[in-house]
C-alpha cells in the first residue's frame, strides 16, 4: 500500500516538471501546467509535427517557448481560441503536413 501512495505522489510532480498538463483556454489567454500566457503576450506561433503522427502548437511569449501537444486534455479548446485570436493559425494542420520531417517547425504567426 505504501508503494501505491508513493507512486501517486510522484505522478503530479512529473506532470508539473515537463509543463504538459491539461490546457485551459479563454478569450484572454491560456494556462498549461500552472503557467499562464495572455494572448497579447504571444509574439510567435509555430506548428510542429511529431514522429508519432501527432502535432503541437508552440507559443513564444516573453522570450519563452511553450509547446502544447494535441494529445493534451483541452487542446481542442486552445486550438479554437488561437484560431479566433490569430486567424493565420486556421490552416495550421495543412501547413505542417508539408513539413519535410517530424520536428520541423512552420511559422504560423509573428507579431510585427
Amino acid at each position: 500500500m505504501g508503494s501505491i501512495t508513493r507512486l501517486a505522489d510522484r505522478s503530479p510532480r512529473r506532470q508539473r516538471r515537463d509543463g504538459r498538463g491539461a490546457v485551459i483556454a479563454s478569450a484572454y489567454g491560456f494556462t498549461v501546467g500552472g503557467r499562464t500566457v495572455a494572448w497579447q503576450a504571444v509574439h510567435e506561433i509555430w506548428g510542429c509535427p511529431d514522429a508519432e503522427g501527432g502535432a503541437s502548437l508552440e507559443f513564444v511569449a516573453a522570450g519563452e517557448r511553450m509547446a502544447v501537444g494535441e494529445r493534451q486534455p483541452g487542446f481542442a479548446l486552445l486550438e479554437a481560441a488561437a484560431r479566433a485570436v490569430f486567424p493565420s493559425v486556421a490552416g495550421w494542420r495543412g501547413s505542417i503536413a508539408r513539413a519535410a520531417c517530424a520536428g520541423a517547425r512552420t511559422l504560423l504567426f509573428r507579431r510585427t
